[in-house]
């Protein structure tokens, strides 16, 4: 039997047996990722915001494929929407709080 003391949790008999209340998500990328939120979310508190001013408010010189993603997400899941909803890849396009990011902030 294999234990895994980190979680308290019996794993099985095989190694690549893993439980399935343990979550993809390591700490150090689930905490990475939420503080980015964090982040993120406060910056459109006060006003829209284009990707690349969220991402020189980040400390980036220009959007990475991370920000990108988790713009993309946070916009699938309601805490962010676009200033031009027609025009997802508009190069006039921001972003702001809905009423749910305003919630979470």
């Amino acid at each position: 039997m294999i234990y895994d003391s980190y979680h308290g949790l019996e794993i099985g008999d095989q190694k690549d047996q893993l439980p399935t209340n343990l979550g993809v998500e390591s700490g150090v990328e689930s905490g990475g990722e939420s503080k980015m939120s964090v982040q993120v979310l406060s910056s459109l508190k006060e006003e829209t915001l284009s990707k690349s001013e969220i991402a020189k408010r980040l400390g980036k010189s220009k959007p990475t494929r991370y920000l990108n993603e988790m713009m993309a997400r946070l916009v699938r899941e309601g805490y962010v929407e676009y200033t031009i909803p027609d025009k997802p890849k508009s190069r006039l396009q921001q972003y702001r709080l809905t009423e749910k990011g305003k919630n979470e902030v």
